[in-house]
This record gives structure tokens, sequence and C-alpha cells, in this order.
């Protein structure tokens, strides 16, 4: 089982709704599948409407398909809802957690620096690390609180959040500082005295 689901799912009977953020990742789509089998109704936010021309996918979900087909795939799963929108934008998600009991935070920035960012603000571009894993993971705790139903946050980070580790030192010179972000997302939930938290960090994940 995909690890940090144990503790979600101890907590929570179903068939409970369970919010979704970064359903598409390659760890989501295995979070949503193994939700639905336990007999959960998954609510997904999905920054891209639903490509209703593509042909449906019969059997296993293809490891090589791409977003859309992914969110396609996941759409037709039993049980599942959709909602269109962007961590980043506090209103999608209060849609995405209202009548949610939890959250599955699975979602980060994939941003690289560009030379652009020698005289221009990175940090407007809309995946900077800053938007999605920091003001992301606040919008989800906001919208938490205000859904008055929503009790718990599990986010997903990874190795080498620590702002010290040379890994991280190296990974934030790339990648627009997108493990110092992290990390500041995870100081918000631990400083959420009122929600339930886990903050799960593994290594590399491949396959299953």
């Amino acid at each position: 089982m995909l690890v940090g689901l144990p503790l979600l799912l101890a907590a929570v009977a179903p068939p409970a709704k369970i919010a979704v953020v970064g359903a598409t990742g390659r760890v989501g789509r295995q979070a949503v599948q193994q939700l639905v089998e336990r007999g959960y109704q998954p609510r997904l936010l999905l920054r891209k409407p639903i490509n209703q021309a593509l042909p449906k996918t019969e059997g296993p979900l293809k490891p090589d398909a791409d977003t859309a087909a992914v969110a396609a795939w996941l759409a037709a799963l039993p049980g599942v809802e959709t909602v269109r929108g962007d961590v980043t934008d506090r209103a999608s998600c209060d849609a995405l957690l209202s009548g949610c009991v939890a959250c599955l935070a699975l979602h980060g920035a994939r941003r690289t620096r560009k030379l652009s960012d020698l005289w221009s603000d990175p940090e407007a571009d809309p995946g900077h690390a800053k938007r999605v894993n920091y003001q992301g993971v606040a919008n989800l705790i906001g919208a938490a609180r205000a859904s008055g139903t929503c009790k718990r946050i599990v986010r997903l980070t990874g190795k080498g959040e620590t702002p010290w580790s040379i890994f991280s030192i190296l990974i934030n010179g790339l990648g627009s500082m997108a493990k110092a972000w992290n990390y500041e997302g995870e100081r918000l939930l631990r400083d959420a005295d009122d929600l339930e938290y886990t903050i799960v960090r593994p290594g590399v994940m491949r396959g299953e």
C-alpha cells in the first residue's frame, strides 16, 4: 500500500470522500486506484478538463500514458469525482475539500531555473515552487478549515527536504528552490494545530 495511506485509512471509513491533489502523477494515480479499491470516493483536482474525445481505455492503466489519458482513465473509475482548478488557487481548493474528510496532497513543482530568472521575477511563474509547494499547502490548510469536514492532510514531499543537506542545496539551485519551499510548506502543516497531518518523505519511487 502507498506510504501514508495506512494512517489515513485507519482513521477514515469508506465510503468517505477524500480529496487528491496531484492525482495524475506517478504516485497520485496509484493512490486513487487504491482508494477506489477500498470503497472510498476520491475527488480529484485537475488543471485541465477531461478530454472526452479520448478513446476509453480498457484494463489497467498503461505506465507510459500521458497526463490527459491518466485523467480520463481515473475519472471513469467508480465513485471518482473531479474538480477543475489548481492548488495555487484558493477557490479551487475550497471546492475540492468541501464535504471531504481528508486530503492527499501529492503535488509538487517541477519548474527548473531559466536564464530569464536573472532579469525577471521567477516567483511570478504559476509553476514556481513557492506558489505550488508553499502557497498550495497554505490554500489546502485554509480550505480544510473552511470546509468544516476535512480534518487531515497527508503531504508527500521527498527525501532531503532538510534545508542544510547537500542534496537539497543542489536541487534548490536547479529547481527554483523546490525543496526549500516544500520545507516551508511542511512547517505550515506542523503549525496547524487544529488539523491532523502526516508528512511523508520517501526517496525515489519507481513502479508500484
